[in-house]
């Protein structure tokens, strides 16, 4: 595979991946997954994590039937327990500490993926909680993974003072979250029309706006390429090959066309 068909392959690939990936967002926020029995927890976690993480904590919740506790260990603040998977004999040790819901279980589920194990999640059924602790429930994982990822600005700007990083920080954060909303509105004419539309709205009021004139005002006075210059790249092509020293074109014979090439200078002789 040359380059430029590696290129359309990649670039290809990607617009399948990006479509996949804004299916599964809109499935996660127009659709609820389904739930096998109707539990607190299991609605909440139906309503924060996304579709295929809701289904491997509903698994990982319904695993929790087959694992038997012991108590070993209990006072007024802190419980342990031994939890045995049915039909295995390794025993994990869970803590669970009732005044502040913090858990832990010695198979590190939660620590290796940042999701709770059924041991402890049988743990939270003995104890009659029908929610999940929030500081248990990771962004990454949730439907709003998506939503202010970049740091604010405000915040970056008490440790900075350089405007032109403050300026590649707020392009990031555009960026971002223009990407999302342009992948959605290009699904469909009226989407696009809708973002052409606020996109001219939010033109005219920076237009309109002082700082921004004063800060364009500033920018003329230094050399910036401009941004239709930023697009108009080369197109790729594949790189130019070199001729290797005393290597031609022509077929190589074969050995026996080599034996009649011989045999025919030796007659001629």
């Amino acid at each position: 595979m040359d380059l430029v068909k590696f290129v359309h392959h990649y670039e290809k690939k990607t617009k399948e991946m990006r479509l996949a990936e804004l299916e599964e967002d809109y499935r996660c926020k127009n659709g609820a997954p389904h739930i096998e029995v109707r539990s607190g927890i299991l609605i909440h976690g139906a309503h924060v994590y996304t579709n295929k993480m809701f289904r491997f904590f509903q698994k990982e919740l319904m695993g929790g039937i087959g694992v038997r506790m012991k108590e070993v260990f209990s006072d007024n603040e802190l419980c342990i327990y031994e939890a045995v998977e049915e039909g295995r004999q390794r025993v994990y040790e869970v803590k669970f500490h009732s005044l502040t819901f913090d858990v832990s279980c010695s198979c590190k589920l939660f620590e290796s993926m940042g999701m709770l194990c059924r041991h402890t999640l049988k743990v939270f059924d003995l104890k009659n909680l029908t929610s999940i602790p929030e500081h248990y429930i990771l962004k990454r994982w949730t439907k709003d993974a998506k939503k202010g990822i970049f740091m604010s600005c405000d915040k970056y700007a008490q440790s900075s003072e350089n405007e032109k990083s403050l300026q590649s920080l707020r392009l990031s954060e555009l960026m971002h979250e223009g990407s999302n909303v342009y992948n959605i509105a290009s699904l469909s004419d009226l989407g696009t029309k809708i973002v052409k539309g606020k996109l001219a709205k939010a033109l005219r009021l920076l237009e309109q706006d002082m700082e921004t004139i004063n800060l364009l005002e500033g920018l003329k006075t230094v050399n910036v390429q401009p941004v239709g210059d930023i697009f108009n790249t080369t197109p790729i092509l594949n790189p130019p090959t070199a001729k290797t020293k005393g290597l031609t074109n022509t077929r190589l014979k074969n050995n026996l066309e080599k034996r009649k090439r011989k045999a025919t200078k030796d007659m001629n002789v």
